[in-house]
């Protein structure tokens, strides 16, 4: 008698948290489907995967929602249609994040054997006056200059240093080509707090991190000699800012201000906090 008591209980309840939820809750274009890459697919992995992109979307202020495995993939159920358009790019984000020093892109042909492939691409840029930044290129010249930055950089490689894009248009529909090291100098693991503030009275937004005792060491080594020179915050080998540091930074503080909304800090507090995929993503 419990027993059939528990299942009408289970049936009655169940009910009334579906009833509770919009009819567009179960509607196939809310569904994102994440199909993974790789050749060999770990259980543990993929369930990695799946904990890491939960915790991020938690981060970014998204609670309705349903996440299930399915042999190599990942389906995401959002509560509408909006939502899943506007962060299905996001779920594809592996998430490697560091801070890369930059180079005066001025010694760019110092490294490199032949300057035609350089005038070709200057050809194509909007000159800019960062120190770093090679140029800004309209999105109509991306496929050209992409074919002679990936020539540029097999000669660079020997030299840890790449030209690296911008993760979004810097102006008007432009992308911008920076120089910088290969290798981070600090990565996710030294954040062990990330934070958004919104000012009132400017309604500017900006990301605080806090670093672990390591980290904050070598954060102070690293901005007191790059005083007047950009540092990098690049994610998947794309760069999201290069602030200029103005002074040595001690205790582990590091502040990015942009302009970017709040949702846009909350997107970038997901990726930074909960560390990369293990596995590579395509959408369905």
């Amino acid at each position: 008698m419990k027993y059939i008591t528990y299942i009408l209980i289970a049936v009655f309840l169940s009910s009334v948290l579906f009833a509770s939820l919009p009819v567009t809750f179960f509607n196939q274009e809310n569904v994102v489907t994440l199909r993974c890459t790789n050749q060999k697919v770990d259980v543990s992995e993929l369930q990695k995967s799946a904990e890491i992109i939960r915790a991020r979307l938690r981060t970014m202020g998204v609670d309705s929602f349903r996440l299930a495995l399915e042999d190599s993939v990942i389906k995401i159920r959002f509560a509408n249609s909006i939502q899943a358009e506007q962060l299905k790019d996001v779920l594809l984000v592996r998430g490697f994040f560091g801070f890369h020093e930059t180079e005066d892109k001025n010694k760019l042909i110092t490294y490199l054997s032949d300057n035609k492939l350089l005038d070709h691409l200057l050809e194509l840029s909007n000159i800019s006056d960062s120190r770093s930044e090679l140029g800004r290129f309209n999105r109509s010249d991306l496929g050209k200059a992409n074919s002679i930055v990936s020539a540029i950089n097999k000669e660079l490689s020997d030299h840890n240093l790449k030209l690296a894009w911008s993760n979004y248009p810097v102006s008007e529909d432009q992308w911008a080509l920076s120089l910088i090291y290969s290798k981070s100098v600090l990565d996710g693991a030294s954040i062990v707090e990330a934070t958004a503030d919104t000012d009132k009275s400017s309604a500017s937004t900006s990301i605080n991190l806090k670093m672990n005792e390591v980290g904050a060491k070598l954060w102070k080594v690293v901005t007191s000699r790059n005083i007047n020179k950009e540092i990098a915050i690049v994610i998947d080998g794309e760069v999201y800012f290069a602030p200029t540091v103005r002074s040595e930074i001690t205790g582990g503080n590091c502040m990015i201000t942009g302009d970017f909304s709040g949702d846009e800090a909350d997107r970038l507090l997901g990726l930074i906090l909960h560390g990369p995929l293990p596995l590579d993503f395509e959408l369905k």
